[in-house]
C-alpha cells in the first residue's frame, strides 16, 4: 500500500495545493489504511496533516522536476519532492510497489530503512516547530553541568546579538470578494463592492511562496439578520496568505443590500443569428420547453421573455434540433430545478 503524508512546517503550503476532501479527523492507523486502499477515492492523493489530526486527503501537490534526484521513482515521490522545494514541510512517501519508506525535505528525497530512524527524524521535525520538548535524555543530563549551560546560554545569546533580525516587509494587494452563502430566493443589489485593499506582511521569502490569485476575501451574506444589512471583514475572511500576517483590509466595512426574488414563469425567445445558406429557408426556430420559471427581483422592470444566446443560422445545412443555454436578464434567475439550457427545434426548406 502506498502512502504521502504531509507534515506541513512553519511556512505556509495552501498555494501549493490543489482539490482534497476536508476532513478534520483524529489520526490512526485504520484511518489512514482506508484512506490510502486502492478502493479509496482519493488513495492517489496526499493527507495533510494539521497537528494530531488529518486536516484533508486526496490533495493534489506541485511536481518536481528534478529527475537527477527522482532517478526511477514515482508520481507520489515526485509530488513529495515538489512541495519540499517549495516549502519547509516535510513529506512521508511510501512506495506501492517496493514498500520503502523516504522522507522529501528541502529538496532532497532520503531512503529512510529503519523505523527508529523515521521516528527520530518526525520527533525532529516537530522539535524545529516548537510542538515537542527537547529529548529526556537531554533534559536530564543538563542540570548536572552547570558550566555547559552557561556555556549554552552564552551562544545562544551571543548568536542572538550577532545575526541580523529577519527583514519584515509590507506589501497591498487588490483582492477579489466572494460573496457567499447568498439565499435562494435573493439577488446582490447593485451596486456592490467587488474588490478591497489587503496589507500583508512578512519575510522576503514568504512573499515568494505566495500566489496573489489565490488571494480570496468572502462576506458571508447569509449571516445578515434581514434584507439589508452591513458585513464587516476581518482577518478570518481572508484566504490563501499562508504565513504571512494580515495588517490592513480596506474597506473593513461593506455594506450589502439584497432584494427578495418573486417566481414568474415567461417564455423562451430564440435569438437568431445569421442568414440561412443559399438555396435554404428559415421557417422556424421553436425551444423546448417553451416557458421557463424565473426569479425576478422587484424593480428590475418589464421582463416579458427568457433570451437564449444567438444560434447562428448560417452554419446549418439541414433542418435540426440545437442546444442554446438561456441567458436570464440582470436582475434575474432561474428558478431552482430549472435547466440552463433549452433544446430549439430549427426547421430549414429548400426554396
Amino acid at each position: 500500500m502506498g502512502a504521502l503524508i504531509v507534515l506541513p512546517g512553519r511556512q505556509g503550503i495552501e498555494s501549493h495545493l490543489r482539490g482534497g476532501v476536508e476532513l478534520g479527523g483524529s489520526v490512526s492507523l485504520p484511518l489512514l489504511c482506508s484512506i490510502f486502499s486502492t478502493k479509496s477515492p482519493g488513495h492517489d492523493g496526499a493527507v495533510i496533516m494539521d497537528g494530531s489530526r488529518v486536516g484533508r486527503f486526496g490533495v493534489h501537490l506541485p511536481l518536481s522536476r528534478n529527475v537527477e534526484e527522482l532517478t526511477e521513482r514515482g508520481t507520489r515521490h515526485t509530488a513529495g519532492l515538489g512541495l519540499s522545494e517549495r516549502t519547509d514541510a516535510l513529506v512521508i512517501v511510501v512506495s506501492e510497489e517496493r514498500g520503502t519508506i523516504s522522507l522529501a525535505e528541502n529538496g532532497h528525497l532520503e531512503h529512510v530503512p529503519e523505523s527508529g530512524q523515521l521516528r527520530a527524524r518526525l520527533q525532529s521535525h516537530y522539535e524545529r516547530l516548537g510542538l515537542l520538548s527537547a529529548a529526556p535524555k537531554a533534559r536530564r543530563w543538563l542540570p548536572g553541568h552547570p558550566r555547559l549551560k552557561a556555556l549554552a546560554v552564552g551562544l545562544a545569546v551571543g548568536w542572538w546579538l550577532l545575526t541580523p533580525p529577519i527583514a519584515t516587509v509590507q506589501r497591498d494587494f487588490t483582492v477579489p470578494i466572494q460573496y457567499v452563502n447568498l439565499p435562494p430566493d435573493t439577488i446582490l443589489a447593485e451596486p456592490s463592492i467587488s474588490q478591497a485593499n489587503v496589507t500583508l506582511a512578512g519575510p522576503d521569502r514568504a512573499f515568494d511562496l505566495l500566489n496573489p490569485e489565490a488571494l480570496r476575501l468572502s462576506i458571508d451574506v447569509g449571516q445578515l439578520p434581514s434584507a439589508e444589512g452591513s458585513a464587516t471583514l476581518t482577518v478570518r475572511d481572508l484566504s490563501g496568505h499562508g504565513s504571512l500576517t494580515v495588517e490592513r483590509v480596506e474597506p473593513e466595512t461593506v455594506s450589502v443590500a439584497l432584494l427578495r426574488l418573486e417566481p414568474v414563469a415567461l417564455p423562451v425567445r430564440v435569438r437568431l443569428h445569421g442568414e440561412p445558406r443559399q438555396g435554404l429557408t428559415l421557417v422556424s426556430a421553436d425551444p423546448a420547453p417553451a416557458t421557463v420559471r424565473l426569479l425576478v427581483a422587484p424593480g428590475v422592470g418589464s421582463t416579458t421573455t427568457v433570451d437564449t444566446e444567438p444560434l447562428d443560422v448560417s452554419l446549418l445545412t439541414e433542418s435540426q434540433t440545437v442546444r442554446a443555454a438561456l441567458v436570464p436578464a440582470p436582475g434575474t434567475r432561474l428558478a431552482a430545478g430549472e435547466s440552463e439550457a433549452v433544446l430549439v427545434r430549427v426547421i430549414l426548406q429548400p426554396n
